[in-house]
């Protein structure tokens, strides 16, 4: 071999790797407007999320990920299906080691009325993303391999992520396919020939989640969460959120994802216009004896405070 671990890893990652090419959250209850664009709207206020993951902490080149959103509704005044609009944005960047990655999106979501119970819509995410590879990170024994002849950036656009959402006062539902057009990632780590770059592309990834809130509101209410993710053939990655909150100002949960980690939440609204969550997972997989620790801390910030008439939230489940 002529390339060291590292190497290995990023000419894994350029060539298809499924589980780097999205971002992955605990929390995902959350900020589940980064996985489906037709979540934008959702809130009657503008809603701006804020977050930080440090992966595997202290294992050296771990995956970190920070990110900055914001959507919010239009209209909403049609008193016959109650449609409206959805706008918003988010930017993403996250790094693996020599790997870099900056993503940026803007979405559009339209809400209608799809029976007397349950509300409908979908949604679209438009923009790019830049890879960066870092050859000083790394150590090679030939500096001619043609995996590193290539250029140590790659730019992507258009990336496209559709999806749908149902959602009524206590249920929710949601499906998106992330890099739907499967675009080719060019020149990073190859010679740039087609015919060896190739196999150097965004992978489809299919999210689909849905979650119900039990309870009441004025004391404790609960809300059970799956989100299940399916990339081509590879095994689906299933994640699994319980949150326990009381009249909505504390809650404490629990997290399962299959072969990775347990997890535990925290969530804390303040203020009446913040709302703070954390994540601290326990990894249970195999590199659990370099590092068993993740951290992820998320800050959501609502323009009107929930509970005022003009601010209440037609999908309790997402907040």
């Amino acid at each position: 071999m002529r390339r060291i671990f590292a190497i290995g890893i990023f000419v894994l990652v350029t060539a298809g790797a499924y589980s780097q090419q999205i971002s992955q959250y605990t929390n995902f209850t959350f900020n589940y407007f980064q996985i489906n664009p037709a979540v934008a709207g959702t809130q009657r206020c503008p809603d701006i999320r804020l977050g930080y993951r440090t992966q595997w902490v202290g294992f050296e080149g771990q995956p970190k990920t920070g990110y900055a959103s914001v959507h919010a509704s239009l209209g909403g005044k049609n008193k016959i299906n109650k449609s409206k609009h959805g706008i918003g944005g988010f930017v993403e960047s996250d790094s693996n080691g020599p790997l870099g990655r900056t993503a940026l999106y803007l979405a559009y979501a339209y809400h209608f009325q799809f029976n007397r119970k349950w509300m409908m819509s979908a949604g679209l995410f438009l923009g790019f993303q830049q890879y960066r590879f870092n050859i000083n990170e790394v150590s090679v024994e030939d500096f001619n391999d043609p995996a590193l002849q290539g250029s140590t950036t790659s730019f992507v656009f258009p990336d496209i992520t559709p999806g749908m959402y149902f959602y009524d006062k206590t249920w929710t539902f949601g499906v998106a396919v992330a890099h739907i057009l499967g675009n080719p990632i060019p020149n990073l780590g190859t010679t740039g020939d087609p015919e060896v770059s190739g196999n150097s592309r965004l992978r489809r990834h299919v999210s689909i989640m849905a979650s119900k809130q039990l309870g009441k509101e004025d004391k404790f209410s609960y809300t059970p969460a799956v989100m299940m993710r399916f990339v081509g053939a590879s095994t689906p990655a299933i994640d699994l959120n319980f949150l326990v909150e009381y009249k909505k100002k504390v809650g404490l949960g629990v997290a399962y994802r299959n072969g990775d980690a347990l997890a535990g939440l925290f969530r804390l609204r303040f203020f009446k216009y913040f709302t703070a969550a954390y994540a601290f997972d326990f990894t249970t997989s195999r590199i659990r004896t370099a590092s068993s620790n993740t951290h992820e801390v998320t800050l959501g910030i609502s323009i009107c405070p929930t509970g005022a008439e003009q601010g209440k939230i037609p999908c309790a489940a997402y907040r």
